[in-house]
């Protein structure tokens, strides 16, 4: 056999290999180039020099001037809207102050989780997805919640951080993650909870924690319930972005005529098992004056 043949079948093999090989076996194992960690260091420095310094000369450092697209409700494009809310904060919350707790970045998009200070108001977590753009923020979403009553605000946002040294496959996490939220919330159906979710599982929803138990088997129960009571959600997601072991997935429920906006933040073990959850829901109120959509 020549040279060129045993090449050619040699090449042909190889392909065989490659092609035949499932598309989760090789591990991804760099969590965020570059850009991406700078993407957050932006994001972070914005929402310090706004809310903690509450510098107004500091907008545009960090906001894109040409293009700012704000989906708040009741919010508007462009930095100067947010020079005129500083100058709010400065006048009527000088208190005010957000602490990150934990970030997450894939290409151009960045979540922030924090917790909102404010003397004499009920404390938040707040759930931040920013675009950026050479360097520079160009659109803003966002999913604040209070914390409730009599509740330990710890359970909102304690938990580890993410493991940037761990080797998992992103995309097995996001077909995962997508296959658990869809699931289990557009059809209420407990096959991902049973499939997807760890034996040791820890929620860290102050709502979906019964008689003090916030396991694998509460989560189930919370699902059946809902569907025997006739309930029907209807889930759309417009982001989800893997970091580490952590996915974040940013969607809209509508049930009725009620919409809300929701942040939900996995955390995987090494076996691909949702072991961790946190989430932020916020209802989008009737009277909006901001025209754009507050999810996509």
């Amino acid at each position: 056999m020549g040279h060129y043949m045993k090449a050619l079948i040699t090449k042909t093999i190889a392909l065989g290999i490659l092609v035949s090989a499932p598309s989760y076996a090789v591990m991804d194992c760099e969590q965020l180039n570059d850009i991406e960690k700078a993407n957050i260091e932006t994001a972070k420095a914005s929402s310090h020099s706004n809310f903690n310094l509450k510098d107004p000369d500091g907008v545009f450092k960090y906001i894109s001037e040409k293009r700012y697209i704000q989906h708040v409700p009741n919010g508007k494009d462009g930095g100067e809207s947010l020079v005129g809310l500083i100058a709010f904060f400065n006048e009527k919350m000088p208190t005010f102050k957000v602490e990150n707790v934990r970030s997450l970045a894939e290409n151009d998009i960045v979540l922030t989780q924090s917790i909102d200070y404010l003397e004499g108001k009920p404390i938040e977590v707040s759930y931040d997805w920013y675009r950026v753009n050479d360097g520079k923020i160009t659109e803003h979403w966002d999913v604040v919640s209070e914390y409730k009553k009599d509740v330990d605000p710890t359970i909102y946002t304690s938990g580890p951080n993410l493991d940037h040294k761990i080797c998992l496959d992103k995309e097995k996490l996001r077909s995962i993650a997508l296959d658990y939220f869809y699931t289990t919330w557009d059809s209420l159906d407990i096959r991902a909870i049973e499939e997807h979710v760890s034996d040791k599982f820890t929620q860290h929803n102050p709502d979906a924690i019964q008689e003090g138990t916030s396991d694998k088997q509460t989560l189930i129960n919370i699902v059946t319930a809902i569907k025997e009571a006739g309930g029907s959600i209807h889930i759309d997601i417009s982001k989800v972005i893997v970091t580490a072991d952590f996915v974040a997935i940013h969607a809209k429920w509508t049930e009725g005529d009620t919409v809300t906006t929701v942040t939900d933040l996995l955390r995987f073990d090494k076996d691909y098992k949702i072991v961790e959850h946190w989430d932020g829901l916020k209802v989008v109120p009737e009277e909006n004056s901001n025209p754009r959509d507050p999810v996509f």
